[in-house]
């Protein structure tokens, strides 16, 4: 996969080989393997090629329904709680000190391409909001805390003029915290909730909409009996 550079005409040569990393095409390998998989998988998604993002998020897929969830979930985490939230940077890793590694692999061992950190979190965020599992309200409470130190440490912190990536993960988490199916079970469920009602007056009918839906699966009797009403006030066209 990696000897491959993706471009139109070689992308799908890529995605062959990446499909045999799909959990079902690993089923009868250890769950270490497995998981070195996944872990070059989620890396992946560093890429800046879109034609492949889908497939990466296809395959990750397989390991949300199929494998441990706990395995999937440190490794997943940790990749939430680890990526740069800042600007964008030059990453440079040695992949070893021995010489003969270094010699034979320097074209893997080395990445200077520079990558945006928080387009890598909106794609991680996007798997669990796509995802057709129930990983949302499995792990709903690391999500929560995972959003709240977000919004605390870096989106009310922000100036003004601080990046639209901001935004974005703030629609990216809330997209995720939608799918909530039960938040009053949740640990700060309280707390969410009274933050969602401050987001309903955010500038972005898109956080708006999403704080409202948020809202509405407290399901009060007199906010969904309002449903409609409340969804035309926070859509733009109406």
């Amino acid at each position: 996969i990696e000897e491959i550079q993706p471009t139109i005409q070689t992308y799908r040569d890529q995605i062959l080989l990446l499909q045999k990393l799909s959990y079902e095409n690993l089923s009868d390998l250890t769950e270490e393997m497995a998981e070195d998989a996944l872990k070059f998988c989620l890396g992946f998604l560093h890429i800046n090629f879109q034609p492949l993002w889908e497939t990466i998020f296809g395959i990750i897929e397989s390991y949300i329904g199929n494998f441990d969830i706990n395995i999937f979930w440190r490794v997943f985490h940790h990749q939430l709680q680890a990526v740069v939230s800042s600007e964008e940077e030059v990453v440079e890793t040695n992949l070893s000190e021995i010489e003969f590694i270094n010699e034979n692999f320097k074209d893997f061992a080395t990445v200077t391409d520079r990558y945006d950190a928080i387009a890598y979190r909106v794609k991680l965020l996007k798997i669990l909001s796509d995802s057709k599992s129930s990983i949302c309200d499995t792990k709903q409470r690391d999500i929560a805390d995972l959003f709240f130190d977000f919004f605390t440490n870096e989106y009310e912190a922000a100036d003004e003029d601080a990046p639209k990536g901001r935004q974005k993960l703030l629609i990216s988490h809330l997209q995720v915290l939608a799918k909530f199916t039960n938040p009053r079970c949740v640990t700060r469920g309280k707390e969410l909730r009274k933050l969602y009602i401050e987001l309903l007056q955010h500038r972005n009918f898109q956080v708006q909409k999403l704080a409202l839906d948020c809202i509405l699966h407290y399901k009060e009797p007199a906010v969904v009996n309002y449903k409609e009403i409340l969804l035309n006030c926070v859509n733009e066209k109406t």
